[in-house]
């Protein structure tokens, strides 16, 4: 009778409003199907809800902190009207992987941000549910969609269990804050291709020398170098590439 019980009240949460059949064993039966075959139960494509930011696991492996803070200030700014719109209209997109796990696809920074001005939740919406898949396949499937980054910041390869379990603990990249900083100032247009500011993170890391701990001033120097680097044609294959005439020859 117990398990009839339970089986009733999801029964009630899954169908609300709909017409339940007369309690038998039949209906009991039949719901336990659509229940193990996921027709029931499980969450939709597209739905927004709140979601808590430290039971989001990152697809990646570091962000830029100093761009980190650079939204955090930016939304702590906002009123509060404001911030809740602004957060409705961002919903952080997610995988629900094997175990029911919330891999975070986007927006990394956005949530990592919310943590450092101590706000606990997001909103997240569901892209697609992979949790009926195998681990192997799963990872599988998040490698052909590009939903992750496994490079190191050093643009080493990693493994999927190298990535941090939580944003909280995301590492910094002090060279991807300095690809958000170039691209806000036009030396690369913003493009939907992943992972992109990932990329010229890399090709910067190449050409200049950077560190976390750099003043306001000195990074800002840093950034006016690396628009001009943006510029250039050795640089004509990254995504969001813009360059003046001039510098293609």
């Amino acid at each position: 009778m117990r398990a009839q019980g339970l089986l009733y009240s999801l029964l009630l949460r899954a169908l609300p409003g709909a017409f339940i059949l007369p309690i038998s064993r039949l209906s009991y039966f039949i719901f336990a199907l659509m229940l193990a075959w996921g027709l029931v139960g499980r969450t939709a494509s597209g739905e927004i809800s709140l979601f808590p930011i430290e039971d989001l696991q990152p697809t990646q492996s570091n962000v830029g902190m100093r761009e980190v803070q650079f939204k955090a200030e930016k939304i702590a700014a906002m009123k509060k009207k404001e911030r809740e719109a602004f957060l409705l209209d961002n919903p952080v997109p997610v995988i629900i992987g094997p175990g029911d796990i919330h891999y975070l696809i986007d927006h990394h920074h956005l949530s990592r941000a919310l943590l450092e001005i101590g706000k606990k939740n997001v909103y997240t919406r569901v892209v697609a549910d992979w949790s009926q898949l195998s681990k192997s396949e799963f990872w599988k499937a998040m490698k052909k969609h590009k939903y992750v980054y496994l490079k190191n910041k050093k643009g080493r390869n990693l493994d999927p269990e190298d990535l941090p379990k939580r944003v909280a603990d995301l590492g910094d990249d002090p060279y991807r804050s300095l690809a958000s900083s170039v691209r806000r100032k036009g030396g690369f247009e913003k493009v939907p291709t992943p992972f992109a500011e990932f990329e010229w993170a890399l090709f910067f890391r190449e050409r200049l020398e950077l560190k976390s701990s750099e003043s306001q001033t000195s990074y800002e120097k840093t950034v006016e170098k690396a628009v001009e680097l943006a510029e250039l044609r050795k640089a004509h294959k990254l995504p969001g590439f813009r360059a003046r005439c001039e510098n293609l020859f």
